[in-house]
């Protein structure tokens, strides 16, 4: 049997081990949790004829991340897959589920289920009757106020309800930039009739299990706001309507000089108003960054942004294009062409030049990776003449989940640029982005 750390162990008796209907685990990175939501599972799932919902944000997550996670515990506790449990598949002898077939269904081979969802369409829980509910990651749900309470109301499993038992939920999370609804259920937790209880852990708790300097690594990386939520789980409201709070003039602007030697990363935004884009330069081991340039037209197009691109650097060799991943759907003047096409024959490059990601980052995960580098990177460096770059920095506020909002239809736009230039090429500097995307190594 696992050894499990202190907050698993908190959790898992406040779910078996009290009149608790809720058990909301709140933590650090790398504390256990969809392993504890695995392991919390098992008593449930021993008794036959309970059905259970495990819960994850979305369908990759679920694939990737949530599942593994929960199967590692329950073999990890000695149960053998294609033995004592089958995925997608039937037993013989044994009573398929019969709310969704087989499909997304485990099955125990002495009669209990357990149902695999993401919360993507909270309505593919409607109908259902649960006698135990787990979900992962709670804060990549969208309105998980509102998912809870659709949660709630399938806590009416027939096989708890005739044994007298109460139905249970064990959600999971590391603190989200939104705090409000969790502050609210430790709130709830404080009262006893409500019987909702709430675990928060630092990372710290799991550190024996972690890789040596994990922690002292993500502290040498994030901003110090960061590393409160996602190590220390503090619950802690937004210090900032800045979106980049931990831009500073005196320190990130300056004399960007271009450097001859390297190449010249030029990051688009296309609008008709504003076209828009950025030059920046790094060196090849990243510790240096500089934005030296900046373009900004009204009422324009990509073919006159080429145009200023041309006029800037006749030569194209040295130029390496990236930004807006959306620009290959959205058309430029021609028919037929998108806006990357278009830039690409304007300034005759080849697709070796042009760096596209097959998406653009979630502003979630983005606000942490440019004021985590803005904090503890040491020298990026933009240059005085980026004016609006500069006012971009200084306007762009962030809303309710961190999504970036313009004071503007004119403001936003090369703050934007920055954003795909730093996370195409530069989101390596904290190792969970590295993974993610097509990481452009160049």
């Amino acid at each position: 049997m696992p050894n499990l750390n202190e907050a698993q162990q908190l959790a898992y008796y406040l779910l078996h081990h009290t009149d608790k209907k809720e058990v909301h685990m709140v933590t650090g990175v790398g504390v256990g949790k969809t392993f504890c939501l695995g392991f919390a599972s098992i008593p449930f799932l021993s008794i036959p004829g309970t059905k259970g919902l495990i819960c994850a944000p979305t369908v990759p997550m679920m694939k990737n991340s949530t599942l593994p996670g929960i199967e590692s515990a329950w073999q990890q506790a000695g149960l053998i897959p294609e033995v004592d449990y089958v995925i997608n598949k039937r037993i013989k002898g044994v009573k398929p589920y019969s709310h969704i077939g087989s499909e997304n269904v485990i099955t125990f081979r002495w009669g209990s289920y357990a149902v695999l969802t993401s919360l993507e369409n909270y309505n593919t829980v409607n109908g259902s009757e649960w006698d135990w509910i787990v979900v992962d990651e709670t804060r990549d749900i969208r309105n998980f106020e509102f998912a809870l309470g659709k949660l709630r109301a399938r806590m009416r499993g027939q096989t708890f309800k005739a044994m007298g038992r109460t139905h249970k939920i064990l959600t999971a999370t590391t603190p989200p930039d939104n705090v409000k609804y969790y502050l609210e259920l430790k709130e709830s937790s404080t009262n006893k009739k409500n019987r909702i209880a709430l675990v928060q852990a630092e990372s710290y708790v799991n550190q024996h299990n972690l890789p040596d300097g994990y922690i002292e690594q993500l502290e040498a990386t994030l901003d110090p706001q960061t590393f409160k939520r996602e190590v220390l789980a503090h619950l802690i409201t937004a210090q900032s309507a800045m979106y980049a709070y931990c831009f500073a003039r005196s320190v990130h602007v300056g004399q960007a000089l271009e450097d001859p030697n390297l190449p010249v990363y030029v990051s688009c935004d296309f609008n008709v108003s504003p076209m828009t884009c950025i030059y920046a330069q790094h060196t090849p081991d990243r510790k240096r960054i500089r934005i030296i340039g900046e373009e900004r037209l009204i009422n324009s197009d990509v073919y006159e942004l080429a145009e200023r691109i041309k006029v800037r650097y006749p030569n194209p060799h040295r130029l390496i294009l990236t930004g807006d991943a959306s620009g290959r759907n959205r058309s430029s003047m021609k028919k037929g062409l998108t806006n990357w096409k278009a830039l690409k024959g304007a300034l005759g490059i080849s697709d070796a030049q042009i760096r596209l990601l097959s998406a653009n980052p979630f502003s979630v995960d983005y606000i942490v990776l440019l004021n985590s580098m803005l904090s503890k990177h040491g020298d990026i460096l933009i240059d005085s003449s980026c004016k609006f770059l500069i006012q971009d920095f200084e306007l762009m506020q962030r809303g309710d989940d961190s999504e970036k909002k313009a004071p503007d239809s004119m403001t936003g736009h090369l703050f934007d640029c920055a954003e795909y230039y730093l996370w195409t090429f530069h989101r390596h500097f904290l190792d969970r982005f590295a993974k993610t995307g097509n990481f452009a190594n160049v």
